[in-house]
């Protein structure tokens, strides 16, 4: 019996050691100057929009394969397709987002507990309740991701620790408080993109982090940090002088890329912000410009396109770092935040 469980766990304890050694191997590379722990949440489809009201990404469908057994539709078939997969033992799921705590059979029906207080003592009370699950509950997946910086490479490259479905959390009284993940499973990060003909992949879409996710120390667990307003201050000086390095002016579609002389000077440039004043219901236009150099202290997002796919025949999720974007905040002249605007792309295929 000691034998069996050994071997029931060495799977595990391999995946542990391994995620273990990848990250120590980014700790350690010269090359890598900036390492960070992030958690960003991505939706599949607008339902996630609608019913949390987070804003969180836009979501372009690249493939849909609906099975028979699927009559859910699109908006929720890589819910469905996880959920059946962990409900049948196909995958494992687990508790935490190291993925080191089996969830041992997971089921969509399950007894939970929740914390409730008195009102009149104030006491602190645990009622065992039954929770009762549906797919389209969940409304978005949690990344719990690696993000690191290659300076030579000047790009951003990802390590996947494990992905959550989210659902609604619930105090007692119906009282919202929040989202909490159903369960954690693995995913394989892949260097390049999948073929979409490839019969294996039944579901895939490219997520498109458009307003990026904080950087600053204060957000996310930083590891490792070489140099001075890292990363953004090595890849602004890489943009501006080396021509062997390409960056393009949309992520995905177009291979449109910016010239040497196009570079050359954009991060200091001047805006020009247009006002309108009203006399009388009568608009009169006028036209300013404003200082608005770009410096790599005041850069504090980064916006991400990755590509997602369910592998049927491996029966797990893929995600593919397609590419990067630092994020500037856009102001008008008295410091007041309009929106957020990608400066230039850094694709991973380069």
């Amino acid at each position: 019996m000691k034998t069996l469980k050994i071997l029931l766990f060495l799977p595990l304890s391999i995946f542990c050691l391994k995620m273990s050694a990848q990250i120590d191997d980014l700790l350690r590379n010269k090359d890598i100057t900036w390492v960070a722990e992030v958690y960003n949440d991505f939706q599949t489809s607008s339902i996630g929009f609608e019913k949390s009201g987070r804003n969180m990404n836009d979501v372009t469908l690249l493939k849909f394969l609906n099975k028979k057994e699927v009559s859910l539709g699109e908006t929720a078939f890589l819910q469905t397709l996880i959920v059946n997969a962990v409900v049948e033992e196909r995958i494992p799921c687990y508790k935490d987002d190291d993925c080191k705590i089996k969830n041992i059979k997971w089921r969509p029906n399950f007894i939970d507990t929740i914390l409730q207080i008195d009102p009149t003592t104030y006491e602190e009370k645990v009622k065992v309740v039954n929770s009762c699950f549906y797919v389209m509950d969940i409304l978005f997946f949690r990344a719990h991701q690696i993000i690191y910086y290659d300076v030579k490479k000047a790009q951003f490259g990802i390590q996947t620790l494990a992905v959550a479905p989210m659902v609604v959390d619930y105090h007692y009284k119906d009282d919202f408080r929040g989202w909490k993940p159903l369960f954690w499973i693995k995913v394989t990060d892949l260097s390049k993109k999948r073929e979409l003909t490839d019969n294996d992949i039944t579901w895939a879409a490219q997520m498109n982090l458009n307003t990026g996710f904080d950087t600053s120390p204060d957000s996310i667990k930083i590891l490792k940090n070489i140099g001075e307003n890292e990363p953004f201050s090595s890849l602004f000086q890489t943009f501006s002088n080396n021509p062997k390095i390409s960056f393009y002016k949309e992520g995905v579609v177009s291979k449109e890329k910016w010239t040497m002389p196009e570079r050359e000077g954009y991060l200091m440039a001047k805006d020009t912000m247009m006002d309108i004043d009203a006399y009388d219901n009568e608009h009169v236009y006028k036209i300013k410009i404003v200082e608005n150099e770009t410096k790599a202290k005041d850069i504090h997002r980064l916006g991400l396109i990755q590509n997602w796919y369910w592998n049927d025949k491996k029966q797990r999720l893929e995600i593919c770092l397609i590419a990067t974007a630092p994020m500037k905040d856009i102001k008008n002249e008295i410091g007041e935040f309009l929106y957020r605007n990608p400066l230039f792309y850094r694709r991973t295929d380069d």
